[in-house]
């Protein structure tokens, strides 16, 4: 594990990007996108020019909402990946969001089974105020698939989502994991001395960047 302090969450996606394009392409055939202010942050410093080698794009997770909500998380990185051409659908590997929760897990799982994704190459995350890792909540239910879990009442609005399990995504080969502000500094201390919700998933790995706030004690 390697923790990098930041000023703010533009220093944030400087650092994502510089990581990023440092990385071997032949190392990294797929890149996850999240939503909140990091990943959007994240996505203005990308376009699909920049995604060479024909990456395969994933989203961590996402809110079950009508592709024209402010809150869908997909539309979001078609809009800013895609912002000077058509989007290559073949390379999008989304949710889907048509349908209920069930059926959409069962579509993920063939698309990963599909497509043999054993694990993620690269994952951009952030740490939620309540501790919350992508769409991986304290209520959050797992499926048939481990890979994959579900939440009809997440702690806010929208309240149905679906997202990979935090404990899979951390098998990734290069997670970042962004934790800034105020309101995120409890979630991070009880994230590392073992209250958090997801610390027993996190632990040491050498896999893991953590972008902390350096204004937290």
């Amino acid at each position: 594990m390697k923790i990098i302090e930041i000023l703010d969450i533009e220093h944030a996606a400087e650092v994502t990007k510089s990581i990023f394009f440092n990385l071997d392409p032949e190392h990294s055939k797929n890149v996850a996108f999240t939503g909140g202010r990091f990943g959007k942050k994240v996505l203005s410093e990308f376009s699909i020019e920049d995604l060479t080698n024909d990456y395969e794009i994933f989203q961590t997770d996402e809110r079950i909402v009508s592709s024209n909500d402010n809150n869908c998380i997909q539309t979001y990185i078609i809009n800013e990946l895609f912002s000077t051409g058509i989007p290559n659908r073949n390379r999008l590997n989304f949710f889907n969001i048509d349908t209920n929760l069930e059926t959409s897990v069962e579509i993920m799982t063939d698309l990963l089974n599909r497509k043999k994704i054993v694990v993620l190459d690269v994952v951009f995350l952030s740490l939620g105020e309540d501790g919350h890792i992508a769409g991986h909540f304290n209520n959050s239910l797992p499926t048939d698939d481990q890979r994959i879990c579900i939440t009809h009442e997440a702690i806010k609005l929208p309240k149905k989502r679906i997202s990979y399990n935090v404990s899979w995504l951390l098998k990734s080969k290069l997670i970042i994991l962004c934790v800034i502000g105020s309101d995120k500094e409890k979630a991070y201390n009880e994230l590392f001395n073992g209250e958090g919700l997801h610390s027993e998933s996190i632990k040491s790995q050498d896999n893991l960047i953590i972008l902390k706030d350096k204004k937290f004690r």
